[in-house]
């Protein structure tokens, strides 16, 4: 057991890559970082890095030990992804450490097996169901087993959306606690610009984040907003399928694709949207996810349309910062879209309060502090 105020040697595991982030997670784990260095701990990084350019920069004194140069949106993810974990524990078995923080099950597994032999505590960061978002078989039939395990084992379970809190008691956590994402307040925030005819969308174009709903909607609204455009933010296995069924609508022009933007400036492209989308599918993972973009949409008083899952629903719900959607509805999606569209008041309305929800729930400096505060309790024996 660590005496109280003395620096931790904190080892923080990750799955997907961590430099250049490429989503909610790796920037949930960059505060995470910075906020331990900053409190004197000595940090080492288990991650995959696609590079190492800017990124001492970025976190001076952390250690960084690369596992790999692939993302989530890797093709045969699941074999890479067991490569990785193979990596990771042979990697953790000799890092000095008080205590280990692992983000998903991925590196969950290795973690926990690694902690129990060498009898160093776990703290276990379960942003979502990740093995519910697989379409594998095996992955799909004993995945929510092993997530279990990694839950029951780890001595303490961050989570991210409400449900997942009961999920983690369920599944026999000692400790359970809901740690919602946050923004970088300094940044996003609402700008008084130049509005352009944008309908914005953040995050990864893969099988269950339901993208294809988009441009079906897109030409239910054509003729009636003619202006109207679409801006993608993001990367993913399904880019090219989704542009060609953009095509085949006879589309093309009402779409544009960015790719992963550096994370300073997504603000400047969210104040000059109209409102933002989240259109993910209903899967066992999708019914936990509460997306970082969520939030990132509420701190610039940007309106948005979801799709009434549990786990998003419950955000919105208790925000009133966007509307729902039926899931999987392409023509429920045009309707929330276009009663926006049509109501400027009802935009700065939900805009407003997104604006004074995520002031109260979701400023980095406090929920990823939280995260930190756990890592020493339980490092502490505290917790």
């Amino acid at each position: 057991m660590k005496h109280p105020g003395s620096p931790l040697r904190v080892v923080v595991v990750a799955h997907d890559r961590l430099w250049p982030p490429c989503g909610g997670g790796s920037i949930r784990i960059h505060w995470v970082i910075r906020l331990l260095s900053a409190r004197g701990h000595r940090v080492t990084v288990v991650a995959p890095l696609l590079h190492q350019e800017g990124l001492a920069e970025a976190f001076p004194n952390v250690r960084f030990l690369q596992t790999g140069r692939f993302s989530r949106f890797v093709r045969f993810k699941e074999f890479v992804y067991l490569i990785h974990m193979i990596r990771t524990f042979f990697r953790l078995l000799s890092i000095p450490a008080d205590v280990f923080y692992a983000q998903s099950a991925v590196v969950g597994i290795p973690t926990v097996l690694a902690a129990r032999l060498r009898n160093i505590p776990v703290v276990f960061d379960m942003i979502d169901l990740i093995t519910g978002l697989s379409k594998n078989p095996l992955v799909c039939r004993y995945g929510q087993f092993f997530e279990r395990w990694v839950v029951r084992y780890a001595d303490f379970t961050i989570v991210t959306a409400a449900n997942l809190v009961s999920f983690a008691k369920n599944a026999g956590a000692p400790n359970a606690e809901l740690v919602r994402h946050g923004v970088d307040l300094t940044r996003f925030y609402p700008r008084p610009v130049q509005k352009k005819p944008w309908i914005v969308y953040m995050g990864g174009i893969e099988v269950f984040d339901g993208v294809f709903l988009i441009p079906e909607a897109a030409s239910m609204l054509s003729k009636e907003f003619p202006d109207l455009h679409f801006l993608f933010v993001g990367e993913g296995k399904m880019l090219s399928l989704l542009q060609e069924s953009i095509q085949a609508l006879d589309l093309s022009s009402r779409f544009e694709f960015r790719g992963w933007v550096p994370q300073t400036e997504i603000p400047d492209l969210l104040s000059q949207s109209l409102l933002g989308l989240i259109t993910n599918l209903r899967s066992p993972g999708m019914m936990y996810a509460a997306p970082l973009r969520l939030v990132e949409y509420m701190a610039m008083g940007l309106p948005f349309v979801a799709p009434d899952l549990p786990g998003i629903e419950e955000q919105v719900r208790n925000s009133q910062a966007g509307l729902l959607f039926k899931t999987g509805d392409a023509k429920s999606l045009a309707e929330a879209i276009r009663s926006l569209l049509k109501d400027s008041s009802l935009r700065e309305r939900l805009g407003k309060n997104g604006r004074a929800y995520a002031l109260r729930h979701a400023n980095w400096n406090q929920n990823a502090g939280r995260i930190v505060e756990i890592c020493e309790a339980v490092a502490r024996g505290k917790a």
